[in-house]
């Protein structure tokens, strides 16, 4: 391969990095901006309540209590609980969320600490730490490829990439599995290169801390480990003698990182253990299968919103159609990396995108179930489609033929305007696609805040009501009744029903509804979340 080298274009070299560093600015642009558009969703609700300190049944025994409450009476379970200590937040996790590791909650808890709970606050944290990953792909293009271009159009596509843009602004850990991800391949290459027990320790560090931040992290280093048993036992090999002997001790010192970051994470394997019914249950709601057309759509959908993300309506060709060809490109660039690089980076770049897929696909192929189409679960492959479309660029732009280098700015510049519409229309809406179950909150608040003297009916339901009441509680006019159910019908309902309302109503709810010769009615426009209570 013969490296991009921007002292062979003058000019044309310098107008390149200005380009990418203009993109790389305007993708740090949309991260920090319209941090308090978005309606605070379901996920981020929860992770509010449990950094300050609280649990979800404590919460739920004191609101859902047949009394009529405040938004304000929710909200305060968005701020720090008084008197608790960080043993608290772990609790509440390690209690009723043990799949999810306690790195993200604790940095967020001292992040509320420092400068409050207030929405764009709690957004700027992952907006933030999603900047460490900017420096960090840069490195890993060039520890892959040696090319300055290459690592500023990876750098450039991260930055400016719908989706991370998009999972940067959610007070959630996943801008951290991102930086994780990136950072334990760079620091993995690294070692490699270097073969010193510092730099090994680095990389089982960096580990430990992405195995903190998401179990998910694990198919990462799964896909780690692939990476050096395939280059070096299967397609590396050197002769001693007469003998053919793999190089074992890059494997062995490989081990030995995983060993110590496996320690390091063991008191949460521990928990885990001790609470795995628990971890199963909550995250059963993915092994509920789907056909595999759909399955299909929405794979093309995640691979591609990594540069384009504009929604045509979901059974519209264009929402697909426009995405094909950013597939193919895709196709392209890592058939290009198999055929022009050496074996380790060709073999780490592919293991890096297949290898954390199929440890989704496979369950959902022989067990049933759609984990493999949830795109917040395939963050691990994402890297690795960015830095492919980036060498394939990056080698055309270096290609002497100016009518090429032509036609390849052309398809840059389509990308990144790709990129940056998808960006803007997400910035300026008050939700998004990422938002289920809460899609449709913002609408229903709308409408309620449109009543006089509106009384919103709710119970428990299924396990997202609370998460979703104290997220239309952030919506919510101030002076907006919240009558909130175990679940049971108090007699006070029949008095007045010009404008009650009901979110998502049990059975047990429609049932005494409908025995009080009232009836219910789906408002329009919240997909069924909300209900109007009537005469019969």
């Amino acid at each position: 391969m013969t490296d991009p080298k921007f002292s062979q274009r003058g000019w044309l070299d310098r107008s390149i990095v200005i380009f990418l560093i203009m993109a790389i600015a305007v993708g740090i642009g949309f991260r920090l901006t319209s941090l308090d558009r978005k309606l605070y969703w379901h996920d981020e609700v929860y992770t509010s309540f449990r950094a300050a300190g609280y649990t979800g049944a404590e919460i739920s025994q004191e609101i859902f209590s047949d009394r009529l409450l405040l938004p304000s009476d929710l909200l305060k379970f968005q701020q720090f609980k008084p008197d608790s200590t960080p043993w608290d937040t772990i609790d509440s996790l390690a209690i009723e969320d043990p799949q999810h590791p306690p790195l993200y909650y604790l940095i967020s808890r001292l992040w509320m600490q420092l400068f409050g709970s207030a929405i764009p606050i709690m957004r700027l944290l992952p907006a933030l730490i999603s900047l460490l990953a900017l420096p960090f792909m840069y490195g890993l293009a060039f520890e892959l490829f040696g090319s300055h271009l290459i690592a500023l159009l990876a750098t450039a596509f991260l930055a400016l990439s719908p989706f991370d843009v998009l999972f940067a602004q959610i007070a959630r850990q996943y801008s951290l599995l991102t930086v994780s991800t990136i950072a334990s391949s760079f620091y993995l290459l690294r070692a490699i290169g270097s073969r010193s027990i510092s730099s090994w320790m680095i990389y089982s560090l960096a580990s430990a801390i992405g195995l903190y931040t998401h179990p998910f992290f694990g198919f990462t280093l799964i896909g780690h480990g692939v990476t050096i048993i395939v280059d070096r036992f299967i397609l590396t090999k050197r002769k001693t003698q007469d003998d053919v002997i793999p190089d074992p001790p890059i494997l062995v010192a490989f081990l030995g990182s995983i060993v110590g970051a496996l320690m390091l994470y063991s008191p949460w394997l521990i928990v885990i253990g001790g609470n795995y019914k628990r971890a199963l249950s909550s995250t059963s709601w993915a092994a509920v299968g789907t056909d595999w057309f759909m399955a299909a759509k929405l794979w093309l959908l995640s691979f591609t919103s990594l540069f384009l993300d504009l929604d045509f309506g979901f059974d519209n060709f264009w929402t697909f159609g426009a995405r094909l060809p950013i597939f193919l490109l895709v196709v392209m660039g890592i058939y290009a990396i198999c055929r022009r690089t050496r074996p380790l980076v060709w073999v780490f770049v592919l293991s890096s995108i297949l290898v954390p897929f199929l440890m989704l696909f496979l369950p959902d192929l022989f067990l049933g179930g759609r984990r493999s189409t949830v795109s917040r679960y395939l963050i691990g492959c994402y890297p690795g489609i960015q830095l492919s479309i980036a060498y394939l660029i990056g080698i055309h732009l270096g290609n002497l033929d100016r009518s090429w280098q032509l036609v390849w700015k052309s398809v840059l510049v389509t990308l990144f305007a790709c990129s940056i519409a998808s960006c803007t229309v997400s910035a300026i809406s008050n939700t998004w696609w990422s938002n289920v179950p809460s899609y449709f909150n913002a609408e229903t608040a709308r409408i309620i805040n449109s009543k006089p003297n509106p009384v919103m009916i709710a119970d428990e339901g299924n396990g997202t009501n609370l998460g979703d009441v104290i997220s239309l509680a952030h919506l919510l006019r101030s002076e907006v009744k919240l009558l909130l159910l175990k679940p049971q019908i108090p007699d006070s309902i029949v008095q007045s029903f010009a404008n009650q309302f009901v979110f998502r109503p049990s059975g047990k709810i429609r049932q005494a509804i409908l025995a009080r010769q009232l009836n219910l009615e789906v408002v329009d426009g919240t997909g069924g979340d909300l209900w109007r209570i009537g005469k019969s």
